[in-house]
């Protein structure tokens, strides 16, 4: 008997413990912006935080398992071109990788998932406008859920 609840032992011991899921929401307006005939740049920034994780889980090691996101549109300019960009943590001067999105949509990507992920970390949605020189404001936010597990 004592064999058999030794051997159970062992073989729990042996057993992974299971990731754990856990997500992270965020939204921003990227503002009212005046657009020249050389267009205009202008983001939503969503910045991870350690108090974005669960108390406790600091330092465990996170993977990044997709973004959700919702864009906003300017409907006032002639056009928009827009993009989900990752900046990897603490390395905010560029974008470790950007990908084109719609204006005014929702969607998700797992495209991100193979870059270092952890407090430090940052998403933006990029708006880059053109029109005749205006005063353009957006129809809404921009929206963030970032998925990941620890």
């Amino acid at each position: 008997m004592r064999n058999k609840i030794l051997a159970a032992l062992l073989v729990c011991a042996s057993i992974p413990a299971l990731a754990v899921n856990s997500s992270i929401s965020k939204s921003a307006s990227p503002g009212t912006v005046t657009v020249t005939s050389s267009g205009r740049t202008t983001s939503s920034f969503f910045g991870i935080l350690n108090g974005d994780f669960a108390s406790g889980t600091y330092n465990k090691p996170k993977k990044l398992t997709g973004i959700t996101w919702t864009s906003t549109s300017y409907p006032t300019v002639t056009t928009e071109t827009v993009s989900l960009c990752y900046f990897t943590p603490y390395n905010l001067t560029s974008p470790a990788m950007c990908i084109p999105i719609q204006a005014n949509a929702s969607g998700s990507t797992t495209q991100f998932n193979n870059l270092q992920f952890g407090a430090g970390a940052q998403i933006s949605i990029r708006h880059d406008l053109s029109a005749p020189t205006q005063v353009a404001t957006p129809a809404g936010r921009d929206s963030i859920v970032v998925n990941y597990s620890y």
